[in-house]
């Protein structure tokens, strides 16, 4: 029994959370071509610059220049070419739906991972198993990456039982190293 819930958590973690949280928050990388790929919908298209002011910085640009050209650059994000790609991207993964509904999934997803996780230490006892990494690897990426998100507020704001449980898995499994990766 426990293996065909870790599987469905698993599965649950990777190909339902993992889009909802990817279309809520955002996920940067060094290489402008891998940030345009990523860049999630709620993001970028339907909201600030914030992003693409970070991802200017992370890329290089001189201080002066990326009040500047983050307007400029998230103009052209914005057009249709980019929705477009953004919203079958988006239609494959989890469905196109309204921005409520991918906060409700997400929520919904959230109130599983905590009634699984209970009263319990990690999601079977009182050991990490492969499962907790993959739950830790989705909500690790909304939780300690610094990037401000709607997933990340509802994490920290409603659902402290799932913080508690990244930072004991962080604390296991990395301890002291894990701010230096």
């Amino acid at each position: 029994m426990d293996q065909a819930v870790a599987r469905a958590v698993d599965r649950l973690a990777d190909n339902h959370t993992a889009w909802s949280v990817e279309i809520l928050s955002s996920i940067l990388f060094s290489d402008i071509s891998q940030l345009f790929r990523v860049q999630q919908y709620f993001k970028v298209i339907d909201n600030d610059n914030s992003v693409i002011l970070m991802a200017l910085r992370d890329l290089g640009c001189p201080e002066p220049l990326v009040p500047l050209c983050a307007p400029l650059m998230g103009f052209f994000y914005r057009r249709k070419t980019f929705q477009s790609q953004a919203s079958q991207r988006i239609a494959g993964g989890v469905g196109k739906l309204s921005n409520q509904e991918y906060k409700d999934l997400l929520r919904k997803d959230y109130d599983t991972y905590k009634t699984l996780i209970g009263q319990h230490k990690f999601l079977f006892g009182d050991e990490i198993t492969p499962v907790d990494c993959t739950l830790f690897g989705q909500l690790a990426t909304v939780l300690y990456l610094p990037v401000d998100s709607y997933a990340k507020d509802v994490l920290k704001e409603e659902y402290p039982v799932l913080v508690e449980y990244c930072d004991r898995i962080k604390d296991t499994a990395y301890g002291k190293d894990f701010t230096s990766m």
